[in-house]
């Protein structure tokens, strides 16, 4: 008899997942085609951080 062991699943993982974060347009883009080299669906947003500094941010959405 076994007490206290349950099967738990992993929760399904809904939207985009935040892979990295620069201040330089460049280096999102490599990262951006690194991620699509892999088969994942990726992308770029410009964005402001707390100092108002603009930053790239590189996203994935998970593979189906």
């Amino acid at each position: 008899m076994r007490i206290g062991t349950r099967r738990r699943h992993m929760p399904a993982i809904l939207g985009k997942k935040i892979v990295y974060i620069t201040p330089y347009r460049g280096a999102a883009v490599e990262m951006m085609k690194e991620y699509q080299r892999k088969g994942y669906s990726a992308g770029i947003e410009r964005e402001q951080d707390k100092i108002g500094q603009s930053v790239y941010v590189v996203f994935v959405y998970p593979r189906e």
